[in-house]
């Protein structure tokens, strides 16, 4: 009778237990963040969980419209503590609030047919703190605007830059750029350079993340928007390469003036900043029936993409040809910089002495904030020879011509006569053509020695890193493959990869497709090192790619 008691007694605490495991605690849907105060460009983490609710479903979080999702995760997790089994899902998400304000937040979960509400969240989102110590960080990213007013029609400057002390393995805008109301021209990223600089005696590496002319489209005031940005930063942890860090770039308005109306030359074609002109005639001097080309070369931070010609109208007795010769836009420093050539063939129509009147070229002066115009000094043109001398030696090459034609006949039906030619082909070639092919084979015989010179010259060049290679190649130990490997780039690059970060090789080495296999190539040796799988990678083999890529 004892013996059945303790089973009874036995089977209800396994019972009790059983209970206690599989139904746990009651549902519970909960909305929390890591900071409820935040200002412009920060991020906070924010947690959605459901407990205690398998298959419920987080259907939305009510206002995260006015926030950027940076990013998001979601997990489950099933615990027991005291007897107590615990069922969580969790969403886990990265925000930055767009703009500053009041906003709510609040989930809203569906669960067994029925919708639920998680506690809401009151934020409040203040302007951007502007503190002049903000560089002392470790990381940060700067926006910086050439000029923030400016006249219709000119060009600014946008520039963004990241400064950091830590060794990144990667970064990037998480959107793209979009500049309402401005015609943008970005710079392409194989132009971005990095350096190193040091702020406030400490040493930075700086990134040109983003450079960009901005053109407006309209008067008044314009804003350019601020744009989230991700920078990973390298931990060296085994298990956990890279800490994501966010930023938002700085918003701006620039203040676009309307041009005046008042003493705008008739001729005005549009061209607004500081022009600076440059000029120059060939030849002062010509024979009649030849020609001398005027060059005339506009620059300086002006916007000169309405100019397509610099001379309006004819000159008396001379021929004109108006041709555009060059284009070039640029960044230098924080200034946008323009420049066109124009090319203006001139013919003279008659001999003796020929006046080329003043060009004007009318633009608009915003430091002086009015209308000048730009001019080119008349220039004067001496023609040699005579039109009717030219006419009689042209005469008589035409008589010459037909009395040499007559004596040809002559002679070419004496030698048909006396000559066999049944054995032979003859060719008949203009002098002309004949001496243009032999300038164009002796060209290219010029062109062939030139490559070969320059081919045997790199090829005594990079007769070292051949050495190395060769040494690589004989090579069993891969330690002894990694260390002649990072000789080797050590030679081609002056920098180590043992010595310094992978950021710091990415300052060295501008070709990406060489820097990847590079990385490739050290993560699989670091990963061997500490007990990593050695599998998934031929190291000679992906040494001679990097070999082939670096010759």
């Amino acid at each position: 009778m004892k013996r059945i008691s303790n089973v009874i007694v036995s089977s209800l605490l396994f019972l009790l237990i059983f209970s206690a495991l599989a139904f746990g605690a009651e549902e519970e849907f909960r909305l929390d963040i890591d900071n409820l105060y935040l200002s412009e460009g920060t991020n906070t983490n924010l947690v959605v969980s459901l407990k205690d609710a398998k298959g419920a479903e987080l259907i939305e979080v009510e206002g995260l419209d006015d926030f950027q999702v940076l990013s998001q995760k979601s997990g489950t997790q099933t615990t027991i503590i005291n007897m107590k089994r615990s069922y969580s899902r969790q969403y886990h998400y990265v925000i930055m609030p767009k703009e500053v304000g009041e906003f709510s937040l609040q989930g809203v979960v569906e669960y067994k047919g029925k919708t639920y509400r998680t506690n809401k969240l009151e934020i409040k989102v203040t302007k951007r703190k502007t503190s002049p110590n903000h560089e002392n960080s470790n990381i940060f990213i700067r926006t910086t605007l050439s000029k923030d007013k400016i006249y219709f029609g000119q060009k600014v400057i946008l520039k963004y830059d990241l400064f950091t002390r830590y060794n990144l393995d990667n970064y990037g805008f998480l959107d793209q750029f979009n500049f309402n109301d401005f015609i943008s021209q970005p710079k392409s990223k194989d132009q971005l350079k990095a350096n190193y600089v040091y702020l406030d005696g400490k040493k930075y590496i700086k990134y040109e993340v983003g450079q960009v002319i901005l053109t407006p489209t309209k008067t008044g005031t314009l804003e350019i928007a601020s744009y989230p940005f991700q920078a990973n930063i390298n931990t060296g942890d085994f298990f956990s390469s890279s800490k994501a860090t966010y930023f938002n770039t700085e918003a701006k308005t620039i203040k676009v003036l309307p041009l005046p109306q008042e003493g705008q030359p008739e001729d005005f074609t549009g061209i607004v900043g500081n022009l600076q002109f440059d000029s120059n005639l060939a030849d002062q001097e010509v024979n009649y029936g030849d020609s001398t080309t005027l060059n005339i070369k506009l620059s300086g931070d002006v916007n000169l993409d309405s100019l397509d010609k610099v001379l309006n109208g004819d000159i008396s007795d001379v021929e004109i040809y108006q041709t555009q010769k060059d284009k070039k836009e640029e960044i230098r420093g924080m200034e946008y910089y323009a420049e066109k050539s124009f090319d203006i063939i001139l013919v003279p129509k008659k001999s003796g002495e020929l006046s080329l009147p003043e060009i004007k070229i009318p633009y608009f002066n915003p430091e002086k904030k009015e209308y000048e115009y730009g001019t080119i000094a008349a220039k004067t043109i001496k023609v040699t020879g005579q039109a009717k001398q030219a006419q009689q030696s042209l005469t008589t090459s035409s008589n010459s011509t037909n009395q040499s034609q007559t004596k040809g006949i002559e002679i070419t039906q004496i030698n048909t006569d006396n000559q066999d030619n049944e054995d032979y082909y003859i060719f008949k070639v203009k002098k002309s053509y004949f001496k243009i092919t032999l300038a164009i084979i002796g060209l290219l015989i010029l062109l062939v020695l030139v490559y070969l010179i320059i081919k045997r010259y790199k090829g005594s060049q990079d007769q070292r890193l051949k050495e190395y290679y060769k040494q690589i190649k004989k090579t069993k130990d891969e330690e002894e493959i990694y260390h002649i490997f990072n000789e080797m780039i050590k030679y081609k690059y002056n920098i180590s990869f043992k010595a310094n970060s992978k950021a710091e090789l990415s300052v060295r080495i501008d070709d990406e497709e060489l820097l990847a296999d590079i990385y490739e190539i050290i993560d699989y040796i670091e990963n061997r090192r500490y007990g990593g799988s050695k599998e998934g990678l031929d190291l000679k083999e992906k040494i001679k790619r990097v070999y082939k890529m670096m010759n």
